[in-house]
């Protein structure tokens, strides 16, 4: 997410990863390029960031390899 020129708003960013997150094993990512420091003084751009990452693990633990994982430890604990 970055203020360019019709870059992506926030929905749209989180609209995506939900997508994939529904749609795709995802095995990794990578969170880049925010920098508080050039953030004018509001924070948004560091909160965002910890929001979106946030988000975006949640769905990824809700998706049906990690539930099955997580069902099958608590059964053997």
């Amino acid at each position: 997410m970055s203020a360019e020129p019709n870059g992506m708003t926030y929905a749209e960013l989180r609209d995506t990863l939900f997508a994939l997150a529904s749609r795709c094993n995802i095995i990794g990512f990578d969170f880049v390029e925010v920098n508080p420091q050039l953030d004018a003084g509001t924070g948004v751009t560091a909160y965002l960031g910890a929001h979106t990452v946030i988000e975006f693990m949640g769905r990824i633990c809700d998706q049906p390899y990690w539930v099955e994982r997580r069902e099958r430890r608590v059964k053997k604990g």
